[in-house]
């Protein structure tokens, strides 16, 4: 009996698999987000931006590294740019909900998770249907 070979796959391959692209985009993101709200809470210790205002401004720093690790994450694939972008988007969203529902039951509840995840993704298929349009730009030249 002969023994069948397996296909070689090379790492290229691999690395450019929308679900490990979104996976990586999703970790881009979290760091992206730390950072921004690093920043929002130095400008909250220097009196900037308002207490009170904090959950809106954690909002839109998510929201706005959520934009840039899907485009990260679209641009690492050669098809399913927006799949993966979207993918990515909804990575990140479940990891912050499940580390946010973790650390406190009024960290994100209600109105403001379903908002905050609409705005997520919203941003993921933003990011990724720019990747397809500068894509289909391209070819045409």
């Amino acid at each position: 009996m002969e023994r069948k070979t397996s296909r070689k796959v090379s790492r290229k391959a691999i690395f450019e698999h929308p679900a490990v692209s979104s996976v990586i985009g999703a970790g881009l993101a979290i760091v992206i987000s730390v950072v921004f709200l690093m920043i929002a809470s130095a400008l909250t210790l220097s009196g900037t931006i308002a207490e009170e205002q904090m959950r809106v401004t954690a909002a839109v720093c998510g929201t706005a590294a959520t934009f840039i690790g899907a485009k990260a994450a679209a641009v690492r694939v050669s098809d399913k740019k927006l799949l993966t972008a979207v993918g990515s988007a909804m990575i990140m969203f479940i990891i912050v909900f499940a580390i946010g529902r973790f650390v406190s039951d009024r960290a994100i509840g209600g109105g403001f998770a379903i908002l905050s995840g609409a705005a997520s993704i919203g941003a993921g298929a933003l990011a990724g249907v720019k990747r397809v349009k500068a894509r289909r730009r391209s070819e045409k030249r």
